[in-house]
This record gives structure tokens, sequence and C-alpha cells, in this order.
């Protein structure tokens, strides 16, 4: 199912809808969004090492800042309020190991989601309490420095509550 401001199959979904699964984001080693989006058809991003930049179908320009595309959490808008934009790489803090799918649908879809809905909607949907299921614990370490980590715990409770925290760190 894709979320089209409703639960809908994406078969009846009027726009080309794609979904990247959690197994897609480890089977690949996607460590941003901006990762992900590039290999998404009709997509594509540049970055001048200070912002991530979104392409979609031939048309992106460098100072537009993710404006025409709507970013959502779960169903809640990411995209800030002054000038509308979008972050895409390591500026928007998302750890991937929490996210269950990331649904991208293309096209304009403002009559639903708004004015910055021009070029499509990217959906990040994060992994419920149950799927967590306990806590996990991640650090990490590269080359020039680069040291980094991420902490998650989740559970379903007896009486129906679900919860799920998630935090990351890197430097």
């Amino acid at each position: 199912d894709a979320l089209l401001k409703t639960l809908s199959k994406i078969a009846d979904a009027p726009a080309a809808v794609t979904v990247i699964t959690s197994e897609d984001i480890k089977l690949y080693g996607y460590k941003t969004l901006e990762d992900v989006l590039q290999a998404v058809r009709g997509f594509y991003v540049s970055n001048d090492r200070n912002y991530s930049y979104l392409g979609v179908r031939g048309f992106s320009r460098p100072t537009d800042y993710n404006d025409r595309i709507v970013l959502l959490l779960n169903g809640h808008s990411l995209n800030e309020n002054v000038y509308g934009s979008a972050l895409l790489g390591t500026e928007l803090a998302l750890d991937l190991d929490h996210v269950a799918r990331i649904e991208v649908i293309r096209g304009p879809g403002a009559a639903l989601y708004g004015t910055n809905a021009m070029f499509g909607v990217i959906n990040v949907v994060t992994r419920d309490g149950n799927a967590v299921d306990g806590a996990r614990v991640r650090a990490e370490a590269g080359s020039y420095g680069r040291v980094g980590g991420a902490v998650e715990a989740g559970r379903r409770s007896d009486n129906g509550l679900d919860w799920t925290v998630s935090g990351m760190w890197g430097d």
C-alpha cells in the first residue's frame, strides 16, 4: 500500500509509485535519503558538498533547495516553513535502519499535498514498536576520522501501546 493521503493499493494509484523497502536499503547499503533517491527511476541528485539537490525528469535548478517536492515522515511534512525546502542528504538526520519503507509518488500532487508537490511526494515510513521489539545499538567508523552511532528501541506492550525511540550521531 502506498500513502496517497489515504491508504490505497499501488495498482489503484493515479501516479507512478516506487516503494523502497527496508530490505532494499540493507541490500544496497544506502546511508542517506539522497543515496536512495539516486536509485529511483527519473530522479537524480547533485551535491555541492553543502546541500543535496534533487532533480526530477530532467529538471533541476541548483538554487531551488528541493522546494518542488514534498518530503513526508509517516505522513507529516518535513519541508521547512519559510522556503518550503526539503533536506535529503546528511543534513537530514534520519537513520535508514529505522525505516520500514520509502514511498516515492511521481507527478504533480498539489491538489492533495500542497503547492510544493509539483514534481512528486516522498513519504518515509518508520518501523513501529512491534517491528523493533527490543533495543539495538550501532557504532561505525570510517576513513578520514569519520565516526558515528545509532540507538533504537521499541516495543508493543500488552495493553496495546506501541512506542519507538531512535537517535543517531555522526562526526
